[in-house]
């Protein structure tokens, strides 16, 4: 199974239907048949994402499906961390009105790992990090998460984003936002508190990563 976000809404890719879907308006199951008619699927859960709960996309081989779905976008890899501090907290930033983590695209050849760390470092400033695990996302049986968008060119891109739990292990009040990233807030919140206004205020796929983090720290 691949947990796909188009506009916030959940697309699941299967190889098998699932029977026991509550029948109502705002979740959506559909047979895949065809590359066309796939474009066409897309198109809707694009203009309909703000109806629609959840959207099951299956077929008898969920590679070819995936692969399928692929198709219809530019990839980009990504790569980012989940930042403990010794004190337990997390490390939240606040970019374009939304609480989110740190992450960035992954340079050509560039080892995941490395760029997770990279791009904690040019997001928050923090230098003295190491990764502990990756943080392996339920839905996805992988460290990874997948979400759509247009670019400025109304290209469709399909971003995948690698994830790691990641201790900062010295200076770690020591952060600066990268505000021509439009990060214009740093926060380091303990995981009880992110209810408090935090989760309600994020990316449902970062809601995803988070609760993967903190499920077995």
């Amino acid at each position: 199974m691949y947990k796909i976000f188009i506009n916030g809404t959940p697309l699941f890719l299967l190889n098998n239907p699932i029977p026991s879907l509550p029948q109502r308006k705002d979740i959506l199951q559909v047979t895949y048949k065809n590359t066309a008619e796939l474009k066409d699927i897309i198109s809707f859960v694009e203009q309909n994402a703000a109806s629609l709960t959840e959207v099951y996309l299956w077929g008898d081989s969920l590679t070819q499906v995936q692969t399928d779905f692929a198709r219809n976008y530019e990839l980009i890899d990504a790569a980012g961390g989940v930042v403990y501090n010794p004190n337990g907290e997390i490390l939240l930033i606040y970019r374009k009105g939304r609480w989110d983590l740190p992450k960035g695209k992954v340079e050509i050849r560039e080892p995941l790992e490395t760029a997770a760390l990279r791009e904690v470092a040019e997001e928050t400033g923090l230098t003295e990090v190491v990764v502990q695990r990756p943080i392996v996302i339920a839905d996805n049986h992988a460290n990874i998460t997948f979400h759509t968008y247009h670019d400025p060119k109304k290209m469709r891109i399909l971003k995948t984003t690698y994830w790691y739990e990641m201790h900062c292990t010295n200076n770690c009040r020591n952060i600066t936002p990268q505000q021509e990233e439009g990060i214009t807030a740093l926060e380091w919140v303990a995981p009880q508190q992110l209810q408090s206004g935090y989760l309600q205020n994020t990316y449902p796929s970062i809601r995803d990563v988070l609760a993967s983090a903190t499920a077995n720290h």
